[in-house]
């Protein structure tokens, strides 16, 4: 491929709730959580926005209200304090948050698409270090479909450049499968062989244990996503 974009999408980068829902958020506290938005994720994907040059599209309204990583119909679509609400809500805050969203993503690529051989999408996450009594030890977990090999030679060079230059845990399809239901998900099925599409996963414990720390991992995944889109276009 000699001509490739790269887009940056952040489905869970914050944790706002619009204000006519908040009667509904009584309980306050549960937005300074994991269950709210992923901790420290738009942080990274802002650093690997500007690192690779690339655009960055990002939801700041917490997934309690509806989850934009989710297809319309899921049970996770809806949080608990969603869920009871009237159809007639449901369906604005669907229209209002979640179709905007997934509009605005794709026509980022159908305008990409015109210039380009191929899309790469880095969908940017952080997960939890502990969920339900179980600890997590993978410190990075890149997400694909283990059916298509573009995408799993993609994330076989990050890991490869990733682990030259920053001693880390990496592993493929954890804490979650890269086939599930997403927004990369999604997107392959709609523009097939001419996109690529990846969810990174970061541990949050590094992000509680130093911010620093945090930047300095996001630019080393900068790189070795820099490396990895070289490595295609060479071939």
């Amino acid at each position: 491929m000699s001509n490739i974009s790269i887009i940056i999408t952040c489905e869970h980068a914050g944790n706002r709730v619009p204000d006519a829902l908040r009667d509904i958020f009584t309980d306050t506290t549960i937005l300074s959580t994991h269950w709210a938005y992923d901790i420290g994720a738009l942080q990274m994907a802002r650093i690997l926005g500007k690192t690779l040059g690339a655009p960055l599209l990002y939801t700041s309204v917490t997934r309690l209200v509806v989850d934009c990583n989710r297809s319309i119909g899921s049970n996770e679509l809806f949080s608990a304090l969603i869920k009871g609400s009237d159809i007639f809500l449901k369906n604005e805050i669907v229209k209002r948050y979640y179709t905007v969203y997934r509009s605005n993503i794709e026509k980022a690529i159908n305008t990409m698409m015109q210039n380009s051989d191929a899309v790469f999408h880095i969908s940017v996450h952080s997960f939890t270090p502990q969920l339900y009594g179980f600890k997590r030890y993978t410190d990075i977990g890149l997400l694909y479909d283990q059916s298509r090999p573009t995408e799993a030679l993609f994330c076989r060079n990050i890991k490869k450049a990733l682990m030259n230059a920053y001693p880390l845990r990496v592993a493929f399809n954890y804490p979650f499968r890269g086939c599930g239901d997403g927004v990369t998900v999604w997107l392959r099925k709609k523009y097939g062989d001419s996109y690529c599409g990846i969810e990174l996963e970061a541990n949050q414990q590094i992000f509680f244990s130093s911010k620093r720390q945090w930047q300095t991992l996001s630019h080393h995944l900068a790189q070795a996503i820099q490396y990895a889109i070289h490595a295609e276009v060479q071939q």
